[in-house]
């Protein structure tokens, strides 16, 4: 067993015991498990304000960043030096983590030449705020809220960036039968008030919050343009944009020539390339719903989102509601669910996962199945598993929790 495996599997073990105090347990909590190889700390701020209860994507984790590792590993590769002698190489885990997009953004990569890793996971730090700048809705100042702001007074010049996320976003809804909807925000904006006000909304409401989601509340112009059609209407990418984000990390590494890279935010989206030297992959633990921990996935070249129906829930008088809403009835997510999806990209990843709440079992394994290179874990809040027939293969699965395994559900024919 290697260094890093035996790692992680202590981490697991270890990570629930008392003894070691509830600081000690939000610091293993987080899930990029592959930098345990040497002794440097990843910055970020020690206390956050709470998200708002009622958001639109999955469950943000504001939680600070765990102590990282920059160290060398055990496999080495000859080089020549100056006598023509050969010297042993070791590469090295760069990691280094900073709060950004709501959750701790942690970026790690295996390098010959720990210099040029730490200066390119400087870079990408300013790449992330940048897009954050244009993507966030709660900067009035960013250019989504500039174009909500111009919702109902037709089609607005925005960044590129800006349009090829939305462009995305919508494709997305149409492939999740509009299960996932960036166009989701009325919705979001009303149920926030209502916990306020400590009532729900009245049919009337919902129905006019409705009335603003769907497909017609965007368009797309061929010359970065975009219109949010009706002065009521508003725009939410807090369940795609940081899955976009790491896509287009992972897309500079890989022109930048670095084969092995974790890339993650918080406990809800990574972008796997390569694996650690050794490692069939990089491996990564996820928790239950139940409490704890439900087990490792082992990812490479791949996504992984994770989403939970009640990560964040309110109170309305004794009823409790989720974060997450169906955009097709307005109504929030009160069942307890988590969905972990895998596939090609992190943003479609993390749209799937969202979709995957809204549909449930049965009907979120059907679209899987029909997906290439995609599969989905379901953990109900009774411990029970669903998954896609190849979940499995893909994922090398190991259950740690106290989770009844199921078997793979076959998609309706």
């Amino acid at each position: 067993m290697s260094a890093w495996r035996m790692l992680t599997t202590w981490m697991a073990r270890v990570s629930d015991r008392k003894a070691l105090g509830p600081a000690v347990g939000r610091g293993l909590a987080l899930c990029c498990l592959a930098v345990a190889c040497a002794t440097s700390g990843a910055g970020g701020p020690d206390d956050q304000a709470e998200a708002p209860l009622l958001v639109s994507d999955g469950p943000l984790h504001r939680e600070r960043p765990s102590l990282v590792s920059d160290g060398p590993i055990q496999t080495e590769r000859p080089s020549l030096v100056s006598d023509g002698s050969l010297q042993r190489e070791r590469p090295s885990l760069v990691s280094d983590g900073r709060y950004a997009m709501g959750t701790v953004l942690e970026l790690t990569l295996v390098t010959s030449h720990e210099p040029a890793g730490r200066a390119w996971i400087e870079r990408a730090f300013g790449q992330v705020a940048e897009l954050e700048r244009l993507f966030s809705s709660h900067d009035p100042e960013s250019e989504l809220s500039r174009l909500n702001s111009a919702a109902g007074s037709g089609p607005q010049d925005v960044d590129r960036r800006l349009v090829e996320l939305l462009g995305l976003a919508m494709d997305y809804a149409s492939q999740t039968q509009g299960c996932f909807d960036v166009s989701v925000a009325p919705l979001v904006q009303l149920w926030l008030r209502a916990v306020e006000r400590q009532r729900v909304p009245s049919a009337s409401e919902l129905s006019r919050a409705r009335g603003f989601v769907g497909p017609e509340a965007l368009r797309l112009f061929g010359d970065a343009r975009v219109e949010v059609v009706s002065s009521g209407a508003a725009i939410d990418l807090g369940g795609i944009a940081k899955g976009y984000a790491l896509d287009r990390l992972a897309a500079e590494l890989r022109e930048r020539s670095f084969g092995e890279a974790l890339l993650s935010f918080g406990q809800s989206s990574w972008r796997a390339l390569g694996a650690p030297p050794g490692e069939s992959g990089w491996r990564l633990l996820l928790r239950s719903p139940t409490g704890g921990f439900a087990g490792f996935v082992t990812l490479r070249d791949r996504a992984l989102s994770v989403s939970s129906s009640l990560g964040q829930w309110s109170l309305i008088g004794d009823a409790r509601y989720g974060h997450v809403i169906d955009p097709r009835s307005g109504q929030p997510i009160s069942r307890g669910l988590e969905a972990a999806v895998i596939t090609s990209t992190a943003a479609f990843a993390e749209a799937l996962s969202t979709a995957m709440i809204v549909m449930g079992e049965s009907e979120g394994v059907a679209l899987i199945e029909s997906l290439p290179d995609t599969e989905v874990m379901f953990i109900n809040e009774t411990g029970e598993l669903v998954t896609s027939v190849g979940w499995q293969h893909v994922s090398q699965f190991e259950a740690i929790g106290p989770l009844e395994p199921g078997k793979p559900l076959a998609p309706a024919r």
